[in-house]
């Protein structure tokens, strides 16, 4: 009993890591359908400055027309560890714009298979998707 609870939990975890990469590669392609796919209908994005974005169609929508207006930055993600019920995700996005390019840091929780909940860390004055979100709309 011991060494499947050990063995599941590393397949648990693998499997949550393969959806961030995958989700890091259908935002970077636009594929929103595959997006869907990942994350609970009721998803929740947030910044550390409280900005947020809530359900799969809001991000959805948030995510293209950030991607859309600011010439489609690419994310990678390089290091993912898992706390507790969350995966901590460190990474870069990558674009010519300086407020975009930099590193970006991640706070992912799942719900099963799906991403329920992401908190977006980035040095100010780069923009997140959560920050481009809140301009846009005032």
């Amino acid at each position: 009993m011991l060494f499947g609870g050990f063995f599941g939990g590393l397949t648990g975890k693998r499997k949550r890591t393969q959806t961030v990469h995958r989700l890091a590669a259908a935002l970077n392609t636009l594929d929103y359908d595959i997006v869907r796919t990942l994350v609970t209908p009721d998803i929740k994005i947030r910044d550390a400055a409280n900005r947020s974005i809530e359900g799969a169609d809001a991000f959805i929508a948030a995510d293209r027309r950030f991607r859309e207006d600011t010439h489609r930055p690419q994310v990678r993600f390089d290091q993912i560890t898992e706390h507790d019920d969350w995966l901590l995700v460190s990474g870069k996005l990558e674009s010519a714009l300086p407020e975009l390019d930099g590193p970006v840091l991640l706070r992912i929780r799942f719900e099963g298979s799906q991403m329920a909940e992401i908190e977006i860390t980035r040095a100010e004055p780069q923009l997140s998707v959560t920050k481009y979100d809140r301009m846009i709309r005032r």
